[in-house]
């Protein structure tokens, strides 16, 4: 299997998947700092949830974007 670079992987940042999951590694980056001072508004528990649902959320964005992809690539 080899593994290459998409074309647009300078302008990557534009992707939705890309926002998405680095939303997430920034939540996790901040939450031992953030988790006590969201916790009036927050549960630890959803906490958990949240990020469960960003991961998610970044699976859904790319198979998204595959599968338009891929359906634009097969029209003549």
């Amino acid at each position: 299997m080899k593994i290459e670079i998409i074309p647009e992987w300078r302008t990557s940042w534009k992707f939705s998947s890309v926002r998405v999951a680095a939303a997430l590694a920034l939540l996790s980056a901040l939450q031992t700092d953030a988790l006590p001072l969201l916790q009036p508004l927050v549960e630890p528990k959803t906490w958990n949830w949240i990020v469960a649902g960003l991961g998610l959320l970044i699976i859904v964005l790319r198979n998204v974007k595959l599968i338009l992809g891929q359906a634009e690539e097969e029209q003549p």
